[in-house]
């Protein structure tokens, strides 16, 4: 079974059913809209922890390349990746205003089974009002609702951001009403 690197699959616009993965030791492979998780491996928490600090390291410094790198040699050795990976390597490429990989990656997590937080939430929101894109920004919003995700205050403050640098001030005071009615 060929499989094509994440990596290449995020930066070149690849779809992400189009890969498969590959680890464990021995060659496996399946498509992405029937994966299974891999089989637990015997030091799966210290390779997990190493790849969050490199996760980490490279969220800091903006390098979206680096992070999709690190997730992918992560599932390559056979782990499904933890939430907090992913949401770091949705917040770097947000931060790097590369909205088509953090949607990428957003995908191959919800593909895999592992279900986004209010962070994975928040930080997709955050992402598209660093690119001016307010429409995307309450589409994420209404998902997020719509998956039984409660926002939280900086949720609401990445909406009225958004609406801000758009100058929409009038959605933006709408939000902060709805933010005063949730309790935060």
């Amino acid at each position: 079974l060929n499989c094509t690197s994440l990596t290449s699959t995020i930066s070149r616009g690849v779809s992400s059913s189009a890969f498969c993965i590959a680890g464990a030791g021995e060659q496996w492979g399946r498509w992405l809209g029937m994966a299974m998780p891999p089989p637990p491996l015997a030091d799966a928490g210290d390779a997990i922890s190493q790849f969050n600090t490199l996760l980490f390291k490279y969220q800091k410094q903006h390098k979206w390349q680096e992070a999709v790198s690190t997730l992918e040699q992560l599932v390559q050795q056979g782990h499904v990746p933890p939430l907090m990976s992913f949401n770091a390597v949705i917040s770097t490429c947000g931060k790097a205003q590369r909205m088509e990989q953090a949607h990428r990656v957003f995908s191959y997590m919800l593909r895999l089974g592992v279900q986004p937080d209010v962070f994975t939430y928040t930080s997709m929101i955050s992402s598209h009002w660093r690119a001016m894109q307010v429409e995307q920004a309450f589409a994420i919003f209404t998902q997020m609702q719509g998956a039984g995700i409660q926002p939280n205050a900086v949720t609401f403050n990445a909406l009225i951001d958004a609406c801000a640098r758009a100058g929409e001030f009038g959605r933006a005071l709408d939000v902060l009403n709805a933010m005063d009615r949730s309790g935060h």
